[in-house]
């Protein structure tokens, strides 16, 4: 079994993502990333995927102004998944230790 690490692009943390945090102050930073994560990736697979079999976590998020930098993971239940998201949006594969 294994996962895909991504890390979210500067632009889009320097975008996208700033103004999610600035627009909604009542969400820790972290809880912004999450939600714009899930949006963004997660409706993705979902309509060029077709499939709900898969988990978005281990998001992180870190640094302040035009420093920052966030990361998050995808499990799939179906490696063939992982692979048609690897080629068509980028990640890299990480197997799970103990899998």
């Amino acid at each position: 079994m294994s996962k895909i690490r991504m890390n979210i692009a500067g632009g889009y943390l320097r975008g996208e993502v700033r103004q999610l945090i600035e627009d909604n102050p009542q969400l820790a930073p972290m809880e912004a990333v999450a939600m714009w994560v899930d949006t963004r990736y997660g409706k993705w697979i979902e309509t060029n995927m077709e499939t709900t079999d898969f988990m978005i976590g281990d998001v992180e998020y870190s640094g302040d102004g035009d420093n920052v930098k966030g990361s998050f993971s995808i499990d799939f239940d179906n490696p063939n998944h992982e692979d048609y998201f690897v080629r068509n949006v980028g990640g890299k594969i990480v197997p799970i230790e103990g899998a």
